[in-house]
């Protein structure tokens, strides 16, 4: 059988059905295909699916997370404000901390790392960053129903993506930006969010295998 595509075991939790995926398909888009087809990620296609995952191995996260806190929104990078500030913590390289956060303003002051002196780390205070009721009015955001339900953590979520622009912007492979600003870029890229989920076609591991093989040769 000259045509046969090899196949090679996938690892699954016990008493889930799962056939063994091609073997000329990597890892990354194995589960884009998978992630696609539980219905879980409301809006994922295959492509911005297996774009996430790929991001998610520069970024060094697990993809679970990165499927849940990433999106991309007319080609641009949009994390969760909890995934940024989780991005500063673990780099080793930076730091912020909460200076003031009410319904009113949030400000955050960010840190970099300048080595270690007697057993304590020597940390250089980079700036301080602040996002208030103010800028979201002028920016027509203090109307929204998640800004009047949630407003400290609409602020912070702003302050912490705009500081990590300004003072980490070496943290991410590309530029940061919250949903609100994808938004504002491109208003009608994000409607999916706004919207039902759009039906989507069975993804066929053994097909998509052929797709890989025939766009390699």
């Amino acid at each position: 059988m000259e045509n046969a595509i090899a196949e090679k075991p996938v690892l699954s939790p016990a008493g889930l059905d799962v056939k063994p995926a091609p073997a000329n398909l990597s890892q990354n888009e194995i589960i884009a295909a998978h992630a696609v087809k539980s219905g879980n990620y409301k809006g994922l296609t295959y492509s911005t699916a297996l774009m996430i995952l790929q991001m998610a191995e520069e970024l060094g996260l697990p993809m679970a997370q990165a499927l849940g806190s990433m999106h991309l929104v007319d080609g641009k990078l949009v994390m969760s404000a909890n995934l940024i500030a989780a991005l500063v913590k673990r780099s080793g390289r930076y730091n912020y901390k909460v200076v003031e956060q009410t319904d009113k303003v949030c400000t955050l002051e960010f840190f970099q790392k300048l080595g270690v002196k007697d057993g304590l780390i020597v940390w250089d205070a980079l700036g301080k960053f602040s996002w208030n009721m103010e800028m979201a009015k002028r920016a027509g955001l203090h109307t929204k129903q998640v800004w009047l339900k949630f407003p400290e953590n609409m602020l912070f979520s702003r302050c912490i993506t705009s500081g990590v622009r300004t003072f980490c912007p070496d943290l991410t492979v590309v530029a940061v930006y919250d949903s609100e600003e994808a938004e504002a870029f491109d208003r009608s890229a994000y409607k999916h969010q706004e919207q039902a989920a759009p039906a989507r076609e069975p993804i066929n591991l053994n097909d998509l295998a052929k797709s890989v093989a025939a766009a390699n040769n």
